[in-house]
């Protein structure tokens, strides 16, 4: 796997910052796609129960803000590989 990592890496030049497609889908999955490769999922996550109608990045951050159709509002990251919730409001 180390090595997957590496090659991934190697194939990307140092200023670019977007890797990965994020998607929201209708059971509240976030998902991540590889640019370069899209038919393979890299990371999921479940943030909300109901369909994600959008999501945002903050500004370069790696920190992500997902509505569902039920109005709730997730902030969420990364911290140490693993997703990371900061703030969940329900409506």
């Amino acid at each position: 796997m180390d090595q997957e990592i590496s090659d991934q890496k190697s194939r990307w030049p140092e200023n670019h910052k977007h890797r990965f497609i994020c998607m929201g889908l209708s059971k509240g999955t976030v998902i991540f796609l590889p640019i370069d490769q899209i038919d393979l999922i890299y990371a999921r996550f479940s943030f909300h129960r109901q369909a994600i109608t959008a999501i945002h990045e903050i500004d370069d951050t790696s920190t992500f803000v997902s509505i569902c159709e039920e109005n709730n509002l997730a902030v969420w990251s990364f911290k140490d590989h693993r997703a990371h919730v900061i703030s969940f409001s329900f409506k």
